[in-house]
């Protein structure tokens, strides 16, 4: 991708900038992250770049839109690609058409890895999380069976004292009997 004449950024939703994947030295723009989008086109074809964004956001792809920019010296045309994937806009831009599907093409991949990077430390927090709910769930069972071992503990000193009652008094005249003296 690092060969490519073009530009490759991630947007918000709204059309900011909020990652460069790559951009040409070439090219001479002054592309800034929080920039709008639109920043970088000539005030010609703004209307243009704004229309390229809602158009991504609309169908969710846009494909082969050649937009003015201002270069350093002169007026550049690029041709862009933008897709939307979840909460972003992955947009790759280049001298030709098929430069800009290729880094597309790159620029998705990169995205795919970081991706899967995210959904391992979410595995992993689930797995954990999974633990800590195992765990958590053995300790409550845990409490319960100390809470009835307690009651069960309390029931038998009872029993206990009534049959050591029984052992020592006479039920009928309610003095000691003979284990009692």
């Amino acid at each position: 991708m690092k060969s490519t004449i073009g530009l490759a950024v991630r947007c918000d939703l709204d059309g900011n900038i909020v990652e460069i994947f790559h951009l040409s030295p070439s090219l001479h723009l002054n592309v800034q992250k929080g920039a709008p989008f639109t920043r970088l086109a000539i005030p010609g074809s703004l209307s243009k770049a704004l229309s390229f964004l809602l158009d991504v956001k609309a169908h969710g792809i846009a494909s082969n839109w050649e937009i003015d920019l201002q270069a350093r010296d002169h007026p550049t045309t690029i041709t862009f690609m933008g897709a939307l994937l979840g909460e972003s806009i992955l947009i790759s831009g280049s001298d030709s058409g098929e430069s800009a599907k290729k880094m597309y093409s790159e620029l998705v991949r990169i995205n795919n890895e970081q991706t899967n990077r995210l959904r391992d430390v979410y595995k992993t927090q689930a797995h954990d999380y999974e633990h800590y709910d195992k765990i958590s769930k053995l300790n409550n069972e845990l409490m319960t069976l100390q809470r009835e071992l307690a009651k069960k503990n309390a029931e038998l000193e009872q029993l206990y004292a009534d049959a050591r009652q029984k052992a020592l008094i006479d039920s009928l005249t309610g003095i000691y009997n003979r284990g009692g003296f």
